[in-house]
């Protein structure tokens, strides 16, 4: 639940930044001991990462930097995150477009970490992007939260201050398999189709043997180029080899373009999951291409996380709500978050 996740993440923030500034574990105001309170000092942190503002990752880069910066807002509303000597740290971000290139994203994490010495790191978004992105930060010792990518191969690097937020790729469409046998047992056959980068070539990897141990006969197993606007290549090939089901795909741009051109072919499939695209409010921009169509989500709006669940669950309740998550998301950029927000 995106609750949990932002607590998670604002706690390794806050741990790592107060260290950073030379302050101690952060902790509630009303936590503080003793008959008279300590004296407030206040300090800011910046934290740094790169958006990609153009490029093919741009849709979802964009909604995890509003999410980044919602965050931001709430906490300098709350007066910050206070310490437990009197510290009150005041978060700030600095952020600049990485064209959803890897050679900028590198360049960039270099200036942030030795020029503009931002305090704290988070990551870009997309797998390919966090990758690049890890190397420079593992090079000058510096700890990043990657907050916007799920390649199993990432965290199969080595890397020592590396934490990813993120289920692993490999997850990501086990659970859309389990779900497609439970609508429709009768589904026998199954064409992969995914974008060729390593995130989704993990996911799939997981996928096609699960897929397998089910039963299900993998009948087109095809990966195309990052970039591929064109799909009647691969449909033609699904449709000549009359699969059930179609699960695959990559990111935004492609797994909504090719959503839209299996509606347009008319390809007759009892049930599609596609990575990433369906989770994405705007992926109902294409109409009826966008209906049944299935993806997986690392949050969303209808899951239960409040006071009284985490109580129940024995876990600590740090909020917001995803009811409340939600109404400030779109009070402040007009339309729904995705679980990249």
């Amino acid at each position: 639940m995106r609750g949990i996740r932002l607590a998670a993440a604002a706690l390794v923030v806050a741990g790592l930044v107060a260290a950073a500034c030379g302050g101690t574990t952060p902790t509630p105001a009303s936590s503080a001991s003793g008959s008279s309170a300590p004296a407030t000092q206040t300090k800011t942190f910046t934290i740094g990462f790169t958006q990609s503002q153009t490029g093919n990752q741009n849709v979802t880069s964009k909604r995890q930097t509003e999410g980044i910066q919602l965050w931001v807002e709430d906490v300098t509303k709350a007066g910050g995150i206070k310490l437990k000597d009197g510290t009150v740290l005041m978060p700030q971000v600095k952020f600049y477009d990485d064209e959803s290139k890897t050679d900028r994203v590198q360049a960039l994490y270099t200036r942030l970490i030795n020029d503009d010495k931002v305090d704290f790191l988070l990551s870009p978004y997309s797998s390919g992007l966090v990758k690049a992105a890890a190397v420079i930060t593992e090079q000058n010792g510096r700890l990043m939260v990657t907050a916007g990518g799920a390649d199993d191969v990432t965290m199969e690097q080595g890397f020592k201050g590396v934490y990813q937020v993120y289920a692993p790729g490999s997850k990501y469409l086990i659970g859309a398999i389990d779900l497609m046998l439970k609508l429709d047992p009768t589904i026998k056959k199954v064409a992969i189709v995914n974008e060729k980068d390593s995130f989704s070539a993990s996911v799939v990897a997981a996928a096609n043997p699960y897929a397998k141990s089910k039963g299900l006969d993998v009948v087109v197993a095809e990966g195309y180029d990052t970039g591929t606007t064109d799909f009647n290549p691969f449909i033609n090939k699904i449709q000549a080899a009359g699969p059930d089901a179609i699960i695959g795909g990559g990111h935004f741009e492609d797994g909504t373009t090719f959503a839209k051109q299996l509606f347009d072919k008319r390809v007759n499939a009892r049930f599609v999951a596609l990575l990433v695209a369906p989770a994405e409010p705007t992926f109902k921009d294409i109409g009826d291409a966008a209906q049944f169509i299935v993806g997986p989500s690392q949050w969303e709006p209808a899951a239960k996380y409040s006071a009284e669940t985490a109580k129940a669950a024995n876990v600590p309740y740090f909020g917001p709500t995803p009811k409340e998550f939600t109404d400030r998301y779109v009070a402040k950029y007009g339309s729904q978050p995705s679980y990249q927000s």
